[in-house]
Order: structure tokens, then sequence, then C-alpha cells
């Protein structure tokens, strides 16, 4: 829903979410809801796979598509920057990366 159509709900606990025959998925409760535009639907796909596959190169394109800057002096900077975060150990839970799975 967030990557396809840019939509989320905001609120999305066991009493909004049911299975549907078919596994489908209804939703209830749309008090809470937000759209995306496709700029930040780019970075929070690029992002997230660059998460679960502790990717650098990707992180940072993700993060300059954000910043809306095709071009960045220090882009060589940023991403050693970002490598040096992901190589320190336990900045992100590990069960972010269990993502990788659905994602590749």
């Amino acid at each position: 829903m967030i990557f396809k159509h840019g939509y989320f709900h905001a609120d999305p606990h066991p009493g909004n979410l049911f299975v549907q025959p078919n596994n489908r998925i209804a939703l209830i409760d749309f008090g809470m809801v937000g759209a995306l535009k496709p700029g930040h639907m780019q970075f929070l796909a690029g992002f997230t796979l660059g998460l679960a596959r502790k990717d650098a190169r990707i992180i940072t394109e993700s993060l300059l598509i954000l910043c809306g800057r095709k071009f960045f002096a220090e882009k060589d900077d940023l991403e050693f920057y970002v490598n040096e975060l992901l190589n320190q150990s336990g900045w992100v839970c590990q069960s972010v990366f269990r993502l990788k799975r659905y994602l590749l």
C-alpha cells in the first residue's frame, strides 16, 4: 500500500486489521492515515532496502533523494559516514535486517 500507492494507515493494531479469505487484508478506522509524495516513497523504499542490505551507497542515494539533491559535492564523505554508522554494532535493531528476505 505504501510502496504502490503512497498511502499508509497510521494506526495499524490488531483491532484495525483483519485477514479475509484468500489472504486479503481489510483495514478499518481511517482516522489516522497519510499519503507520501513519490519522492518520499522512493526514499523510503531505498532507505529500507539499504538498511536490510547494510549498503551505505543505497542509503546515501536515498538520503539525497529525500533532500532533493541530484548533485552533492560531499557525497563520498556522506557515504563514508553512513558506512561508519552501519559498522557500529547495535545501532539498528536486528529485526530490521530480517526484512531483507521480503525485499530481495
